[in-house]
């Protein structure tokens, strides 16, 4: 399979697009780029990138480069030619350190590179052919925003690297890939410098997430106890960041009372008063709605049982006016209930025999309800744990309910 090797200074020779140049700013977003946002729009891949990449990029020696209408051809070229969804960098540095945010999905735009460990944010540097480092307006520039991304998505110096960036065409297929290639030299101990400044002024800023609750809806009908109702929970991503499971931005269906929770399931629930929400690999990208099926243990509760939860992010915070309330009616059942009654120690031992002496399989709370299998002469109950399992508990600390 052939294919073809192209430079980022051949990108911008091939592109020829000279468009009217952007005011001079210290930093330049994108929306002062002049970019043609009606180019093909290939779908947008997110991800939670885990490292940095500092990326120089070269230049024929001595040629005269104008950033602005530069990254306007590489803009058209990395689309309209190349198949990209977007300009394959987040932010680009030049030799003056103007710094640029260049990509329209931001810090958690995936961007696909080859010879590179993990995701990163990369960060290129425009280079004169024959340059051996940064210059020092470049160095301000850099840890300026080596910091800032570092800070806002909590990665630290060790997970900053530095490479050479190529542009990877299959002559069959189209399709375009980056390769990252190892550098040497200067840029190695200007980039060490770099990981220490960020070192030295760590300081992660945690993300606020904005969540909109459009609908909760219980299943309808009585259900039998032990049965798993499916909750529909439709929520829309009204912030600027895009969610993910088993990260800081997972959501948590969380009891509001703070107490623990008649619906919880072991096994599924991340605990007795928390519900996950999104699965693994689920992603809620900025203003799309999805609807997520959770799953609700049928207590043995009978009638209507309500509760009201709240959604708060991984590491606790609540999102605010996110309120939703699950109902599940609950049908009577033949089978004696009983009820755990408060004990000395906060909860009651399960043991494997009717007897005080018997090995001690499982802890119940009190205010947890089981079905009774058969009770002793010695004051003990045999209750139905669930998944199979049978326990017995003192006759003192319960309560029967029918």
């Amino acid at each position: 399979m052939k294919r073809t090797l192209i430079t980022l200074m051949t990108i911008m020779l091939i592109a020829q697009i000279w468009l009217v140049k952007s005011e001079a700013v210290d930093t330049v977003g994108r929306e002062n780029l002049n970019f043609d946002e009606n180019l093909t729009d290939q779908e947008t891949k997110y991800t939670l990138n885990s490292n940095i990449l500092i990326a120089p990029i070269f230049f024929p020696s001595g040629e005269e480069i104008n950033t602005d209408e530069w990254l306007q051809g590489l803009n058209y070229y990395s689309v309209e030619r190349l198949g990209f969804s977007d300009i394959p960098f987040h932010y680009v540095v030049d030799s003056d350190g103007k710094i640029y945010s260049v990509n329209r999905t931001g810090d958690e735009a995936k961007i696909d590179l080859n010879g590179a460990e993990g995701s990163s944010i990369i960060v290129a540097y425009l280079a004169q052919e024959g340059d051996v480092d940064f210059t020092d307006k470049a160095k301000t520039g850099l840890n300026t925003i080596l910091l800032q991304i570092a800070n806002e998505n909590s990665i630290e110096y060790t997970d900053i690297q530095i490479a050479n960036l190529r542009f990877l065409v299959n002559k069959t297929t189209k399709i375009a890939q980056l390769e990252a290639r190892d550098v040497t030299g200067t840029w190695l101990t200007s980039s060490k410098k770099m990981k220490d400044h960020v070192k030295a002024n760590y300081s992660p800023i945690a993300k606020k997430y904005h969540v909109k609750v459009v609908e909760a809806k219980s299943p309808d009908g009585q259900l039998k106890p032990g049965e798993i109702a499916i909750v529909e929970l439709k929520l829309k991503n009204t912030g600027e960041h895009a969610l993910y499971a088993d990260s800081d931005s997972m959501l948590l269906g969380t009891k509001k009372d703070g107490k623990l929770s008649k619906f919880f399931i072991n096994g599924i629930w991340a605990s007795q008063s928390q519900v996950a929400i999104l699965s693994e690999g689920d992603v809620l990208r900025p203003d799309a709605e999805a609807t997520y099926q959770l799953k609700f243990k049928v207590p043995l509760y009978f009638g209507a049982q309500k509760e009201t939860f709240i959604i708060k992010d991984g590491v606790g915070h609540t999102i605010e006016s996110t309120d939703f309330s699950v109902e599940i009616n609950v049908g009577a059942i033949t089978e004696k209930v009983i009820e755990i009654l408060d004990t000395e120690t906060g909860y009651l031992n399960v043991r494997a025999s009717d007897s005080g002496n018997a090995k001690v399989i499982a802890k119940v709370s009190p205010g947890e309800r089981y079905i009774q299998k058969k009770t002793s002469d010695n004051g003990f109950v045999q209750i139905d744990l669930g998944e199979g399992e049978l326990g017995w508990v003192s006759q003192k600390y319960i309560k029967r309910i029918n």
